[in-house]
């Protein structure tokens, strides 16, 4: 309906020889918004039918858009998962799993999209977002909000969308589709939201003292928590999950600002909106806490969902499966910007959006630190039914997640033929990836027993966690 008053004024316009002056200002592209969060779990959010209203303001957008129910980050750590989505490519072929830096032969969807006449623009509050990473690539501008300085105490999920409304009121050119993407470090441990919205979902009768030791918790005690050298009791860890609820709910609501400005700007109609997570989280499951290595359901399944009026079905819920490398062909698709050669021969782009997506595996990696400095990639694959886990010395266990969603019980022994399917999906899969010019070689994700590599000397352990005061 817009672009059809739209196109009434300028006809209207033309009448009066003022149509060329007046069109020529609008862009000629839709415009994209990408908004990143980190360690968000669907089984959290009101979107995927959680009880309490941890994400009202992206709930209200599903009507208008389509939810993906199993997509898939393909790393749990921060930086590679961002690689991942900003290159198309997986952690293995882009470069910033092992040597923490993407490397400049891989073409990024903010090159893509500026060498397509959009002004390309960031805002982070993730510290691994660094130019030293090489995820500035492509980027006119990146703005870096520091989350341990933020006023607010909220790990900077506030300042992104103040900066982010800045440059889109104020410094974009009006001529010129976007390509905007907002990386929010939250939520992410320590589970501290700020005041106003901290006791929101905890039981009234805890003690609030003890409410805020338990949002202190950090890395280091994440650390021993995994190592089963500190424990959290029952009602310690619904503290948790009540402060990383409450923390969700607050940057929901952060990110809704920006979408409530792009509406009240009536751009909002006019731009492709992509909201997802880097990673999921684990809460204790199988005593793990923001752990970077781990490959359970809990860290590995993320939100998505896309809204784009005219392009996207209003109000679909989409089965099947889709992971974090198909964003870039996705967004490029449904804008009409041509693919780069360097995208993953494996990405599926999920345009058209339909009711089921042609993703037939989900695949994710991760470091696991192994005696005496070595490391050895672990990769999960999965389909429709079933996940399996693989180290480089072969199969680690295959759960049934239809009948063991947590991915608790192995099943190898009673299902032979699923088995060996996923090794044939993942073997496929690794001689597909394409290697990246320079880079250190990965310990290898064969299925079949290879013994365990030892890479070249292994950068400073990933952030498993915040940078919040």
């Amino acid at each position: 309906m817009r672009r059809a008053v739209y196109s009434i004024v300028c006809a209207a316009l033309a009448a009066g020889g003022l149509a060329t002056l007046a069109c020529s200002r609008a862009p000629s592209r839709p415009s994209v918004l990408l908004v990143l969060l980190e360690g968000v779990r669907p089984d959290h959010t009101s979107l995927y039918g959680y009880t309490r209203p941890t994400t009202p303001r992206l709930a209200s957008l599903a009507p208008e858009g389509a939810v993906f129910e199993h997509a898939y980050t393909s790393c749990p750590d921060e930086a590679a998962a961002l690689g991942s989505i900003l290159s198309g490519r997986y952690p293995p072929e882009h470069g910033l799993l092992l040597t923490r830096r993407l490397r400049d032969s891989v073409k990024t969807l903010a090159e893509s999209m500026k060498d397509a006449g959009y002004s390309t623009h960031a805002v982070t509050s993730e510290t691994q977002m660094s130019k030293a990473s090489g995820l500035h690539q492509g980027f006119e501008e990146v703005e870096s909000v520091d989350p341990a300085q933020s006023e607010e105490m909220d790990g900077g999920a506030a300042a992104v969308s103040r900066k982010a409304l800045a440059w889109i009121r104020e410094k974009r050119d009006p001529k010129k589709p976007f390509f905007l993407a907002l990386v929010y470090s939250s939520p992410e441990l320590p589970f501290h939201p700020p005041d106003k919205v901290r006791f929101k979902f905890v039981d009234p009768i805890v003690s609030r003292d003890r409410v805020d030791v338990v949002s202190e918790y950090w890395v280091p005690f994440a650390e021993r928590y995994n190592a089963h050298q500190a424990e959290l009791s029952d009602r310690e860890m619904d503290m948790l999950k009540d402060l990383y609820d409450a923390e969700m709910f607050y940057v929901d609501d952060q990110v809704g600002e920006v979408v409530a400005g792009l509406r009240s700007l009536r751009l909002l109609d006019a731009t492709l909106l992509v909201e997802t997570a880097t990673r999921g989280e684990d809460l204790g499951e199988q005593h793990r806490l923001a752990d970077t290595s781990s490959l359970r359901e809990g860290n590995l399944r993320v939100p998505l969902l896309l809204r784009f009026p005219g392009h996207v079905p209003a109000g679909q819920r989409v089965e099947g499966l889709a992971q974090d490398v198909d964003l870039m062909p996705t967004i490029l698709d449904l804008v009409g910007v041509a693919r780069p050669a360097t995208i993953t021969r494996t990405a599926v782009s999920l345009a058209p959006v339909g009711a089921r997506t042609k993703r037939a595996q989900a695949v994710s990696t991760a470091l696991h630190p192994v005696a005496k400095g070595s490391i050895d990639l672990l990769v999960s694959v999965r389909d429709d039914r079933f996940r399996m886990l693989v180290s480089p010395k072969g199969p680690q266990g295959l759960f049934n997640l239809m009948d063991d969603p947590e991915g608790l019980a192995d099943v190898s022994s009673k299902s032979g033929d699923d088995g060996l399917r996923l090794q044939k999906a993942l073997a496929e899969w690794d001689e597909s990836l394409q290697a990246v010019p320079g880079a250190p070689p990965l310990p290898g994700p064969n299925p079949g027993a290879q013994g365990s590599a030892a890479p070249p000397k292994p950068p400073s352990p990933p952030k498993a966690g915040g940078t919040k005061p």
